[in-house]
């Protein structure tokens, strides 16, 4: 559905360029006023003969000087080209060989797609007088074995790949970055990007090593809620203005979203998201982790976070969430059939209330719902604040979740650096995204992104409650890369079954402290005798 939209759009896009790029230009500026669009008559047979017209290259440096391909016409490259031409600067790097980490396009099985993605490595090959190479990690090792793959290859004095970008390099970031495979930024990074794209996620141990270059402004998942549905069921108060007067606590949020459910349709659901991304927003919000950041010893045990698990059996056996189902097949617990992955539409279908605040959901809504934004609720573990503001929540624990995503970094022994090996992923990718942060960056312009992303969705006191949440990040890295798979089935079956979590979490602790050990996300030193017993009893 998702590829289908976007090849929709940009075949839409197409049409437009190709009109707009190939018509014939004079060679001098005419004075006479251009009539309107709808007097004019086009003449379709002469434009589709036309030659591609000559259009000079970034800052003049053309490397197609007999004119453009015509596939930049049909993707609508030329334009952009144009667009960002002061800005990205390809240079002639003498033939080199740079290694991403993707999957090579020849190898796309969408046919439009694939022949879509050639010509753009064409095109970047071309620019940049290089030869790209595909080494997909996650294909060409085992998951698990990416980051000791990837060490083990700069040590012989040939990285398997230079460039990561991609999901699952925030997974594997904080190993790289403590065994000295990654380049430090030498301030491109932190002369380009607003601090949001690196100071969480791509700062590690006191040094940036990369940014998050996708979407970062959404990255602290809170919760965002449909507004005018809300406002239909009658509600005396928004979420937001629940969470402003001090009333969102895990009562007040169970209370508030009980009374939601019985006056919403009954094919309308409350609340719909992923239970993992839910019990990380809850933990933060109650003051604890899975893991403590600081130390990546699990805390999972501590009555905070088994507080969260139980709040969040309370929430499905009410019906406020749905619950994850039983896989008799598999015999495994798993997210609930009916809402993951197809939970992730139903905001934009308008058949659910409120949900995690995922990056994409504010892309994929925009323009159809009008979004409402409110922090996680707080539990027991948080107090609010003797002094009524809702801002000193932080000051007793209160944090929120930073999710990256597609972290950008580069590999010791590239032979290109952080700027020139962005250019030449993100113009490979065509990423938007990145290319406007970079130019409103260096233009002086306040938070580019999120600004006509996310604020001109919100009511001013949301924008005020985003600011505030964004600014209590904790970037947890070992939750994204040091649970084991067990973790999220003891807590999936807990909810489900509304039995004591406890048991599961107690049965995964060994397995868990040795993995850690064996990623070197932990020093033996630093452990507890008695999970250094469990660690050892798992690997005997």
């Amino acid at each position: 559905m998702k590829r289908a939209l976007i090849l929709a759009v940009l075949l839409a896009l197409a049409f437009t360029l190709v009109a707009a790029c190939r018509s014939e230009a004079p060679a001098e500026a005419d004075p006479t006023p251009t009539p309107p669009a709808e007097a004019q008559e086009p003449d379709v047979e002469d434009d589709i003969d036309d030659e591609p017209e000559v259009i000079g290259g970034w800052n003049g440096w053309n490397p197609f000087p007999d004119g453009f391909p015509d596939e930049w016409y049909e993707y609508g490259w030329a334009e952009r080209f144009h667009l960002f031409n002061d800005h990205f600067t390809p240079e002639d790097l003498g033939g080199i060989t740079v290694r991403i980490n993707n999957a090579a396009p020849e190898s796309i099985e969408d046919e439009a797609l694939r022949a879509e993605m050639m010509a753009r490595r064409d095109w970047v090959e071309q620019s940049f007088n290089i030869t790209m190479e595909f080494n997909f990690v996650e294909a060409l090792f085992e998951w698990a074995e990416v980051p000791e793959q990837v060490i083990a290859s700069f040590a012989a004095g040939d990285p398997v790949v230079h460039a990561f970008r991609g999901t699952n390099s925030t997974l594997w970031f904080p190993q790289l970055a403590r065994a000295g495979v990654l380049v430090p930024d030498d301030g491109w990074i932190r002369d380009n990007f607003p601090p949001n794209w690196w100071a969480v996620a791509g700062e590690f141990e006191g040094t940036i090593y990369g940014f998050d270059s996708q979407f970062p402004f959404a990255a602290n998942m809170g919760l965002i809620y449909n507004r005018p549905m809300i406002q239909a069921a009658g509600m005396d108060m928004t979420p937001s203005e629940m969470f402003m007067a001090g009333r969102w606590s895990h009562e007040d949020f169970y209370e508030y979203m009980s009374l939601l459910n019985e006056r919403l349709p009954a094919d309308v659901v409350p609340l719909a998201a992923p239970h993992n991304q839910l019990g990380m927003g809850f933990a933060f919000a109650n003051g604890t982790f899975i893991k403590n950041p600081a130390t990546s010893l699990p805390v999972y045990l501590e009555d905070p976070f088994l507080e969260v698990v139980r709040f969040m059996q309370r929430l499905a056996e009410s019906g406020i969430m749905a619950p994850p189902g039983f896989n008799a097949e598999d015999e495994v617990w798993s997210w609930a059939a009916d809402f993951f992955p197809p939970w992730r539409p139903r905001f934009h279908e308008e058949n659910s209330a409120m949900v995690v605040s995922q990056r994409f959901q504010f892309y994929e809504s925009s323009g159809y719902i009008e979004h409402g934004f409110v922090p996680y609720p707080w539990g027991s573990n948080v107090q609010w604040p003797a002094s009524g503001d809702w801002r000193d929540l932080a000051d007793n624990g209160y944090a929120s979740f930073f999710n990256a995503a597609n972290m950008f970094t580069i590999v010791q022994g590239s032979p290109v650096n952080h700027r020139l090996a962005a250019y030449i992923v993100f113009s490979y990718q065509l990423h938007d995204v990145a290319r406007r942060a970079m130019i409103a960056h260096a233009a002086g312009e306040e938070n580019p992104i999120a600004a006509p992303n996310v604020q001109h969705l919100f009511e001013e006191s949301d924008q005020e409650l985003w600011q505030w949440y964004a600014d209590q990040a904790i970037f947890e890295i070992s939750v994204v890369y040091g649970l084991p798979a067990g973790f999220w089935s003891a807590v999936l079956e807990a909810i489900g079954t509304g039995n004591d979590v406890r048991p599961g979490l107690e049965a995964i602790l060994g397995e868990d402290i040795f993995t850690m050990l064996d990623r070197e996300l932990i020093s033996r030193a630093d452990v507890p005798a008695e999970m250094l017993a469990l660690a050892d009893e798992f690997n005997v």
